[in-house]
C-alpha cells in the first residue's frame, strides 16, 4: 500500500492511497495522521464528600472519633520535596510504581514541609496525615487526583469506573515521596521493601515497636530519596484532599488512612454529617 498527502481539507488532509494497484482518494483527520495532538478525553470525575472535617480531625479529634482519646494528634516528620510533585503509594508495592501510581496532578513549591499525624491509640497506627505547605487558612477542600491520562490508565488496569476519583490500596503501609524519586525506587525495589519492613516493624529477631511515622532514606548516599512512611492499615482505598486558600492555591494535603476494620477508633456520625455540609 502507498499513500500520499495531497492537500489540507476540512479538519484533515486529502490522501491518495494506492492499494493492490488500485488508487483512490479519501480525507483523513489530522489526529489519525499524527499531525496534531489528540483531543483530551471527555471524562468527568465525580465529586465525593469528605468523610469528616479535616479541620476538626487535626484540632479536635474527639469531635470526630469515639471513644474520647481514641485518636491523638502529634507532629510528624518533615518531608523534603525536590520538585514539589507528590506521589502517594504503598512502599511495599513499589515494584508496580509505574503501573499503579502517578504523581498528584497539582504541585507545590520545592521545600521541606512539616506533617501532622492522627494516631489510633488502640493499634498505634496512623489513620490520617496532613502536610502543610503555607501558613494560610484553608477555605475549601478538593479531592486530590492524578493527571487525566494517568487516571484513565490506572482505572483501566484495575477495571474500575473512570468516573471514580483516584485512590490506592495500602497493604499495611502508605508513603509519600517526591516524583523525582521514582527512578531510584524502581531500581532499588527489593532493598526498599526490606528497609520499610525493618524500619516500621523491626527485624524478625527483634519485633520491638517502631514509630508508625518515619522519614526513611533507604540509601547510604545522598542520591537516595526521602520517603515519609506510615504504618496504616490493610485493604481500604487511600484518598487525599487538597486544602486550598481563597485564591485556590494548595496550602495543605490531608490523606485519609482510616479503616474501621483495622483501627479501634470509631468515627462519629455527627462528624460525617458535619463534613457533608462543608
Amino acid at each position: 500500500m502507498e499513500a500520499e498527502l495531497l492537500a489540507p481539507e476540512g479538519d484533515g488532509w486529502r490522501v491518495r492511497v494506492v492499494m493492490l494497484d488500485r488508487p483512490f482518494e479519501t480525507v483523513v483527520p489530522g489526529v489519525h495522521l499524527g499531525l496534531e495532538p489528540a483531543p483530551p478525553p471527555s471524562v468527568r470525575i465525580r465529586a465525593i464528600e469528605l468523610p469528616w472535617d479535616p479541620a476538626l480531625l487535626f484540632t479536635s479529634p474527639d469531635a470526630v472519633f469515639d471513644p474520647p482519646g481514641a485518636v491523638a494528634v502529634r507532629p510528624g516528620p518533615a518531608l523534603l520535596l525536590t520538585s514539589g510533585r507528590i506521589v502517594g503509594f504503598d512502599p511495599t508495592n513499589a515494584a508496580f510504581l509505574a503501573e499503579d501510581y502517578a504523581p498528584y496532578e497539582r504541585s507545590v513549591a520545592p521545600g521541606l514541609y512539616p506533617s501532622w499525624v492522627c494516631v489510633d491509640g488502640g493499634t498505634g497506627n496512623v489513620c490520617a496525615v496532613k502536610h502543610r505547605f503555607a501558613d494560610r487558612p484553608v477555605a475549601r477542600w478538593s479531592v486530590a487526583g492524578v493527571a487525566l491520562e494517568e487516571h484513565l490508565r490506572i482505572a483501566s488496569r484495575f477495571n474500575t469506573p473512570p468516573a471514580e476519583p483516584f485512590a490506592y490500596e495500602c497493604r499495611g503501609f502508605a508513603a509519600f515521596v517526591d516524583a523525582d524519586a521514582r527512578t531510584w525506587i524502581r531500581e532499588h525495589v527489593d532493598a526498599l521493601r526490606g528497609a520499610v519492613l525493618e524500619a516500621m516493624v523491626g527485624a524478625p529477631a527483634d519485633r520491638t515497636a517502631r514509630a508508625p511515622d518515619q522519614v526513611l532514606r533507604p540509601s547510604d548516599d545522598d542520591l537516595g530519596p526521602e520517603l515519609l512512611v506510615l504504618r496504616a492499615h490493610d485493604g481500604r482505598p487511600c484518598r487525599a484532599w487538597w486544602g486550598e486558600d481563597d485564591d485556590g492555591n494548595p496550602v495543605a494535603l490531608v490523606a485519609d488512612l482510616y479503616s474501621r476494620g483495622y483501627h479501634r477508633a470509631r468515627a462519629r456520625r455527627t462528624a460525617r454529617a458535619r463534613a457533608s455540609r462543608q
